[in-house]
């Protein structure tokens, strides 16, 4: 991103050795894009000569609403099927060459919002994504909705995740967002739509339409919410290293370290507990989060 505003002359010529620096990560992004693209060309090709129609959730869904491709990096493919499709699909993802490509597959998402699959496939759209072609992303509302949900769900640890929010808050469809869709479908879910949007507007800049519900105006921001983040962001996140918590629990000398590494921020918590965004403390919702999960390790009910 930097070198982009450099080769625009938005921003000076770095000294050094710094300018080849940021021209080398440039095409090394912009060949790991080229790469995921045909990746999920060929991902692609195959399901649908099954008859099995994938829709294209998360990165490279949000990759297209960048100035360019290489301006978001990601990893797997995450891939949404019918519950009917996923037995094929898995089978045929299982299979050589297609097993050393790192799909991800959804038959529910977790940061549905409530929306049901055959909502999402109703409202999706087919759009050209480079070298893949053809291919099948959320509705506008529906994708800015996932990506708000999934960003906080997962206790906002990817500045890039919120670069998304971001992104397409200023790329909305024409004649921009239906509001009342983005929000409906219960009050926690719409709150933390708006929250995100909020964090994307006070973090990061981005331009909140002039249409965005005064209802859910992101202003509205709970103090600890930005620091939280922020605070996030500055320092690793370590819940999904190490051993299973199941494991761990059975090792009483190294079972604090593993439940410190894995106590939830507050806006994890806050999420997990369906508590509200409100200017209330976290503590207990963290307690309670951290509780609930040392009880599914044990299998307590």
């Amino acid at each position: 991103m930097v070198w982009r505003r450099v080769r625009e002359g938005a921003l000076p010529l770095p000294p050094g050795d710094a300018e080849a620096l940021l021209r080398r990560s440039h095409e090394v992004a912009a060949h790991s894009a080229a790469l995921h693209a045909f990746r999920l060309l060929v991902v692609l090709r195959t399901l649908r000569a099954a008859g099995v129609e994938p829709l294209v959730l998360k990165g490279q869904a949000s990759a297209r609403l960048y100035a360019e491709p290489a301006l978001r990096p990601y990893g797997d493919l995450d891939l949404l099927v019918r519950d009917g499709d996923a037995p094929r699909a898995a089978e045929l993802l299982a299979r050589a060459p297609l097993d050393e490509i790192a799909v991800d597959l959804h038959v529910s998402p977790a940061d549905a919002g409530g929306r049901t699959v055959d909502e999402l496939f109703a409202r999706s759209r087919l759009v050209r994504l480079g070298a893949a072609g053809d291919v099948r992303v959320l509705g506008a509302e529906d994708h800015l909705r996932l990506t708000c949900l999934h960003f906080l769900r997962h206790g906002a640890w990817r500045p890039l995740w919120l670069c998304d929010v971001g992104t397409a808050l200023e790329a909305p469809p024409a004649g921009g967002y239906d509001w009342d869709l983005v929000l409906r479908g219960g009050a926690r879910p719409a709150e933390q739509v708006a929250c995100a949007v909020g964090l994307a507007t006070a973090l990061l800049g981005a331009r909140l339409p002039d249409d965005f519900p005064p209802r859910s105006a992101a202003s509205g921001l709970p103090e600890w919410l930005p620091r939280a983040v922020l605070a996030q962001w500055g320092r690793p996140y370590r819940r999904y290293r190490g051993e299973p918590l199941a494991r761990e629990l059975r090792r009483p000398r190294t079972l604090l370290a593993a439940l410190r590494a894995r106590w939830p921020n507050p806006v994890e918590a806050t999420v997990s507990v369906e508590a509200p965004f409100d200017a209330g403390g976290r503590l207990g919702y963290q307690l309670r989060d951290c509780g609930r999960r040392v009880a599914a390790a044990v299998g307590w009910d």
